[in-house]
């Protein structure tokens, strides 16, 4: 096993990605990580500036569905994403297709409709300029 300091020597390049969902997996119900995490995070950045990282950000049905737009987060979290892309942090998409049935939200395995949504969602995605992606669940 490599000791940190000859692993600090050797890896050259590290990324460090981050999802923003409003999903709590584990617990279940609805959780805030930007409000919960962002203000640690930013004093982090502040303090290594050349730390860059990618942001995905959920658009997708289910945040529609329960927030009314599928683009909450940038709706809510603006000056967030502002302070992000100003310090050269990067956002991206992240995109879950899921379908409601019985009052529940599944992963939907159907082409035709995950395409469907993902020409859908991706003109918002586009407002906000993200050209990267990141599918929820690797679908």
């Amino acid at each position: 096993m490599l000791s940190f300091y000859r692993m600090e020597k050797e890896i050259k390049k590290a990324f460090l990605t981050i999802d923003v969902d409003f999903t709590d997996y584990i617990m279940g119900g609805v959780k805030d990580e930007l409000e919960i995490s962002f203000h640690l995070l930013k004093e982090v950045f502040m303090k290594f500036p050349s730390l860059k990282t990618t942001w995905f950000i959920r658009i997708d049905s289910q945040m529609e569905k329960a927030y009314n737009h599928s683009d909450i987060i940038f709706l809510k979290h603006e000056s967030k994403m502002e302070w992000l892309r100003e310090n050269g942090h990067e956002l991206g998409w992240h995109h879950h297709s899921y379908k409601e049935e019985k009052g529940r939200w599944i992963q939907n395995t159907d082409e035709r409709t995950i395409c469907e949504d993902l020409l859908k969602y991706g003109e918002t995605a586009k407002k906000y300029n993200l050209e990267i992606a990141r599918m929820g669940w690797g679908f």
